[in-house]
């Protein structure tokens, strides 16, 4: 299974931009950091069943802007696995590429729509045979749309996943931001992914928010339930970090 983590955002921005997708919710959405502007997203996330814990610590998340459209992305975590009978395992997880290209914004600002092509990769083959990395290869091919309407910003994502060694996959996201103070934005999400032959593989439901310390810092959290799981138990998830904008 693969969970996917990818990002946006606004950076080093005085006005602050709340576009509902990425940190820390699964489901991506249209925006960039801007030119020559980085965004790095360090984090803590959590995957606790009941014979399973699963913790990064931390994820380390870079983007740079390339021009106001385009992204250039690479994520990476180090994680520690628990499971029942067994010793503890940790290592370097999958580490994850990716250009965002943002081919679509109207004249207000208020319609976006991207495309964010990701590759996913084990940099320490140790790490997918102990089950540490999730998967040993793979390529995501989405497009995000992202609308704002007043204090209320929603994002979708569609996308197809192909697995080296595995099922293909379509994956699809919603997410809703409601501004409900200068600094702090509510999120809530759906996120599934299926077999492209049928079937679900996981469905999941997430709270966040966003809390904004500075112009250029940002406190991100998020915490949901697999509705749907191809595991004997449904997971618990959490994430928490720092945005930060430079």
């Amino acid at each position: 299974m693969l969970i996917k983590r990818t990002l946006p955002f606004a950076v080093l921005l005085i006005v602050r931009v709340y576009a509902a997708g990425g940190p820390p919710m699964i489901t991506d959405d249209p925006e960039t950091p801007g030119n020559g502007n980085l965004e790095v997203n360090v984090a803590y996330k959590g995957d606790i069943r009941a014979n399973t814990l699963r913790y990064e610590q931390p994820i380390i998340d870079v983007n740079y802007g390339v021009g106001e459209n385009i992204q250039l992305k690479v994520e990476s975590s180090y994680i520690s696995l628990f499971r029942d009978s067994e010793s503890h395992i940790q290592g370097i997880g999958n580490t994850k590429i990716g250009v965002k290209w943002r081919f679509y914004e109207n004249s207000a600002g208020d319609l976006l729509i991207s495309t964010y092509p990701q590759y996913t990769f084990v940099p320490i083959k140790k790490s997918y045979n102990n089950g540490i990395a999730d998967i040993d290869r793979a390529l995501f091919l989405p497009i995000e749309i992202s609308k704002k309407i007043g204090a209320l910003a929603v994002t979708g994502e569609f996308g197809y996943l192909s697995i080296k060694g595995g099922r293909d996959e379509i994956e699809y996201g919603v997410v809703a931001g409601y501004e409900v103070l200068e600094h702090l934005e509510l999120l809530a999400e759906l996120h599934n992914a299926s077999y492209l032959n049928g079937g679900n593989t996981t469905m999941i439901a997430n709270g966040g928010l966003k809390y904004w310390i500075s112009p250029n810092a940002s406190f991100i959290f998020s915490t949901g339930r697999e509705l749907i799981s191809p595991e004997s138990s449904k997971a618990a998830l959490f994430y928490a970090g720092l945005q930060l904008r430079y």
